[in-house]
């Protein structure tokens, strides 16, 4: 679980219709001998990254390259509750299901 003095980065998601960006909030830690942060819990919004990958930020735009991946895989699933909490004993088998909504 991350705490909550844990740093964050705003990372981009994408642009809305008028062409403003629009961020998610991520938390970090710093990694010793890196210029890069460790993501310490999967995105719900920004694509290809999952906790504990390690990514280069750019901070004037939130853009972000990956340096090296954590090993975890961060899956959304977007269905109505009953089919999706039909797969939830599976997920929680082989991970977590942080950021789980009801």
């Amino acid at each position: 679980m991350v705490g909550p003095d844990a740093a964050t980065v705003n990372l981009l998601v994408s642009e809305n219709k008028v062409g403003k960006p629009i961020f998610e909030e991520v938390p970090v830690e710093s990694v010793d001998g890196s210029a890069g942060v460790r993501v310490l819990a999967t995105p719900g919004m920004v694509l290809n990254i999952a906790a504990g990958d390690v990514i280069m930020l750019n901070p004037a735009d939130g853009t972000f390259t990956t340096l090296t991946r954590g090993g975890n895989v961060g899956a959304h699933v977007f269905a109505e509750h009953e089919v999706a909490g039909m797969y939830i004993e599976e997920i929680e088998a082989g991970g977590s299901t942080a950021g789980w909504a009801d």
